[in-house]
């Protein structure tokens, strides 16, 4: 049993022995294989570092949209009589586009009209019964002041009645008189006080009849301010019966923008019903075109509100006809304070000039924004920058063939144009490596010193 065991032990011994010497076996291969490699150049490409202008930009991909939008429809219900656009038309401010079947709309108008007349006669009316009123209180007051007349002279002649009364009575005292007389001063003086009592009665009658003459004037002025009320109320309802007449003419009215805008979509004929708010056409405004774009969050507190923009479209690859650039010029003029939560993207509008209206709302367009540019710097290839013991860096070219090596210059990488990346020295002093040529193909079989030989030309 303990020979089994012993046995298995050295069996153990021997294999950990054996995989140890396989790993340094491993180890030192990669040594030889690079001695090896070194010894024999490799073949690369060489290209010149390049000096010039380089810039930051932004790609991004969107949608164009009309910088206006809308239909335009009735303000009210009835038969499409004539309609005068189609798509593609121009459309003028304020011209006419469709007529709806106006006939009940014009006989309500008669209506509102008949019965106004008859309000304004009401008017005429009341005002021909306030100065009748004024008459009879002109006259009312005329016979108050009669009466008060015949009451001053009837008590004037009640006074000389009473006088002679008076006197007869002492006459008769004395006995120069008859009884007849005395009784005869007595019926005259007593048919005087009737007199004064009847005068009074009719100033009385005469007052009356002034407070009821003020009285019919009040209601007559009543009568005429109620019938002006219902002439006011009767224009309004006039002028809101010819506002429904004209409803049915439907003119193209908007505020702001071009004066002209092309009709994009007809969407019923001559003789259709329509219901308020029915779209018959729909008018566009493409003086003035908007790229719709998503970004990203890396991008957003980038873009700034007048940042210039480059809009390519597929339908014009060489620009705008007659243009020397082979694109359109834009400027961001929104961006939305939210990023939407779902697609973590923020909106971001692009206002392009487009007064040929070679644009079209719908067009796809891949747009350019500038965020920055360095001026007169070092560039080269993206495919000339490698990493050797996580240093970035390049292989430049020293000497000539057959004795040509390279030398790991590290490096600082800065904007990236496609392919085109800006470079710049870590070290300054190794700044005039970068006026030879660097190794574009190859360089990732390069190490520091390698030989390196150009492809053979056939």
């Amino acid at each position: 049993m303990k020979k089994i065991f012993a046995l298995i032990g050295i069996l153990l011994l021997l294999g950990l022995g054996g995989l140890i010497v396989f790993r340094l076996i491993e180890k030192t291969r990669p040594v030889e294989e690079q001695k090896s490699s070194s010894a024999a150049p490799v073949t690369v490409l060489l290209a010149e570092v390049k000096r010039g202008d380089v810039a930051d930009i932004g790609n991004f991909t969107g949608s164009l949209e009309a910088d206006s939008l809308f239909n335009i429809s009735p303000k009210t219900a009835g038969r499409l009589k004539t309609l005068n656009y189609n798509i593609g038309d121009v459309v003028t401010l304020n011209d006419l586009v469709a007529v709806l079947d106006d006939e009940e709309q014009q006989q309500a108008v008669n209506e509102q009209s008949a019965a106004l007349v008859v309000c304004e006669a009401e008017v005429k009316s009341a005002l021909a019964n306030v100065m009748n009123a004024k008459a009879g209180i002109l006259s009312a007051e005329t016979e108050v002041k009669a009466a008060e007349s015949g009451v001053k002279s009837a008590e004037a002649q009640q006074v000389l009645a009473k006088r002679e009364l008076d006197r007869h009575t002492q006459l008769r005292k004395e006995d120069l008189n008859t009884q007849a007389e005395l009784d005869s001063a007595k019926a005259t003086y007593e048919v005087q006080l009737s007199e004064v009592d009847i005068a009074r009665s009719k100033v009385e009658i005469a007052t009356t009849g002034v407070a009821i003459a003020k009285t019919k004037l009040a209601i007559a002025e009543t009568q005429v301010a109620i019938a002006e009320s219902q002439v006011v109320k009767q224009k309004a309802a006039l002028e809101a019966a010819r506002a429904r007449l004209g409803y049915t003419r439907i003119t193209a009215a908007w505020e702001g923008g071009s004066d002209k805008r092309l009709v994009a979509q007809r969407f019923v004929d001559p003789g259709a019903m329509l219901s308020v708010n029915s779209p018959i056409i729909c008018v566009v405004d493409i003086s003035k075109m908007r790229a719709i774009v998503s970004t990203v969050e890396k991008d957003y507190a980038r873009l700034k509100l007048g940042q210039s923009a480059r809009v390519f479209v597929d339908a014009y690859r060489q620009g705008a006809p007659g243009s020397k650039e082979p694109y359109f010029s834009g400027k961001i003029v929104r961006i939305a304070p939210v990023i939407t939560e779902v697609a973590r993207q923020g909106r971001v509008e692009i206002e392009i000039d487009n007064p040929s209206g070679y644009l079209k709302p719908g067009m796809f367009a891949r747009i350019e924004i500038e965020f920055d540019r360095h001026k007169d710097c070092y560039l080269v290839p993206s495919e000339a920058i490698v990493r050797r013991d996580d240093v970035t860096g390049m292989f430049f070219s020293v000497g000539n063939e057959p004795e040509m090596t390279v030398e790991f210059v590290p490096i600082v990488t800065g904007i990236r144009y496609g392919q085109i990346v800006e470079v710049s020295p870590v070290k300054p002093e190794q700044e005039s490596f970068f006026n030879g040529r660097i190794v574009t193909m190859g360089n990732h079989l390069l190490r520091q010193g390698s030989l390196i030989r150009l492809p053979v030309r056939r």
